[in-house]
């Protein structure tokens, strides 16, 4: 089936809800998601008109006693000459200037809508960086770094505490193809895939990188949702670091729209998981400069990432 430049129509929730959780490894219950028909991440007040978090993958059951411990990476990606810095709240990095014209910076404050709040839009405050001018394809996926204290957000989102654990776990196991890896920000949808998993090191810690998309119906992988994420701890385990990056490749179609005879096709988990696997096995295969960005600009704006708070 080729991946590209494939017309879109989406399948229903419940026929996805088999596929996900059957083919692709997402926990059970599968909330709404970015993609689909789901509403673009909503927007809070803040100084510098930044939206907040969008909702992560739900979770799964807590690793007990979770052990932080250095993990094998590949070397730095080295910065290109053309760099800019950025710097606020203890926090700084370099990045390629083609990846941003202007970084802002901000406190999102806490968020907590009240005791029926789900659990994906409860946050603690957390510093955030956007990136203005990023050269993106994405429609749902602002492109940011964000930071929270690992104690705070711990304190009002058992959830996050979850995914935390599960992070600290990842990276003491450290494996090549993990089943699921945990995100922050909560997204209410499924991580359909991964691929490109690289485990990296910042200046004060270390992470996993990889390429992804979250969804809620059987919907094509396609460079409207797709995006890169880093996924970190400071060595202290004191602050978790998250970078919302999108990406695009022309080995995927622009759009996610599907044509009624690729419905039929996709339409039973079986289908789905061999699609996926492709998808996989596709994008695993491309060199870093097929993304846009390049994924190596991006891997070296999160090497030089330093938390001196």
């Amino acid at each position: 089936m080729s991946l590209s430049n494939r017309p879109i129509k989406f399948m229903c929730l419940s026929v996805v809800i088999v596929m996900l959780v059957g083919a692709c490894g997402a926990p059970a219950a599968t909330p709404a998601q970015p993609g689909a028909n789901a509403p673009a991440e909503p927007k809070l007040e803040a100084t510098t008109g930044a939206a907040p978090a969008a909702p992560a993958a739900p979770v799964v059951a807590p690793v007990s006693e979770p052990t932080l411990v250095p993990v094998p990476t590949e070397a730095p990606t080295a910065m290109p000459v053309s760099v800019g810095a950025a710097t606020y709240n203890g926090l700084s990095f370099n990045y390629d200037v083609s990846l941003a014209q202007q970084i802002t910076t901000t406190t999102m404050p806490a968020h907590n809508p009240g005791p029926d709040a789900p659990y994906w839009a409860i946050t603690s405050a957390y510093d955030e960086f956007n990136f203005v001018g990023y050269p993106s394809k994405n429609s749902y996926h602002r492109p940011r770094i964000e930071v929270y204290s690992v104690e705070e957000f711990s304190a009002v989102n058992p959830a996050a505490k979850e995914q935390i654990d599960q992070l600290k776990q990842l990276l003491g196991d450290a494996p090549g193809a993990p089943e699921r890896i945990p995100l922050i920000p909560i997204f209410n949808a499924a991580q359909v895939f991964r691929s490109q998993v690289k485990y990296l090191n910042f200046q004060s810690g270390q992470g996993v990188r990889f390429v992804t998309q979250y969804d809620q119906a059987i919907i094509p992988i396609n460079n409207k949702e797709v995006f890169y994420t880093f996924q970190g701890l400071t060595s202290d385990g004191r602050y978790y670091i998250t970078a919302i990056l999108p990406v695009a490749t022309s080995a995927l179609p622009d759009t996610d729209q599907m044509s009624q005879e690729q419905m039929q096709t996709l339409g039973t988990g079986e289908a789905f998981a061999a699609y996926l696997n492709e998808v996989v096995q596709m994008l695993n295969g491309l060199p870093s400069a097929s993304f846009t960005p390049n994924l190596d600009a991006l891997d070296a704006t999160i090497n030089s990432l330093r938390v001196e708070k």
